[in-house]
């Protein structure tokens, strides 16, 4: 990942989304079930069966700025060219980072 002082320092090419940010916020308070991570993708599956998928590319302008969540209660929901607020971003990149220090993983 990145550090604190970038991400609150960058200028993102798109712009924040309220549905988004919900979405994203809502799984990073939520617990886990598993995480998987890869050069291109962020895949979060939460212990109530949803699951979010986030862009991992272009981690300096362009971070999560599409992906899709699908719920067991809510459906499906698709973005591309949003993203969430950088608070939530910041929130999603730490829970990240503990869940592989609590695996004792690294991502």
């Amino acid at each position: 990942m990145f550090d604190r002082l970038k991400l609150g320092t960058m200028t993102f090419n798109d712009s924040v989304d309220k549905t988004v940010d919900a979405i994203v916020l809502n799984a990073v308070t939520k617990q886990w079930k598993e995480i998987k991570v890869s050069e291109f993708y962020i895949t979060i599956k939460l212990n109530n069966g949803d699951i979010l998928r986030l862009w991992n590319g272009n981690k300096y302008y362009a971070w999560l700025s599409k992906g899709t969540f699908f719920s067991t209660a809510k459906g499906f929901y698709q973005w591309d060219d949003c993203r969430p607020s950088t608070r939530t971003m910041v929130l999603l990149r730490d829970k990240i980072s503990d869940w592989y220090i609590g695996q004792d993983m690294n991502p």
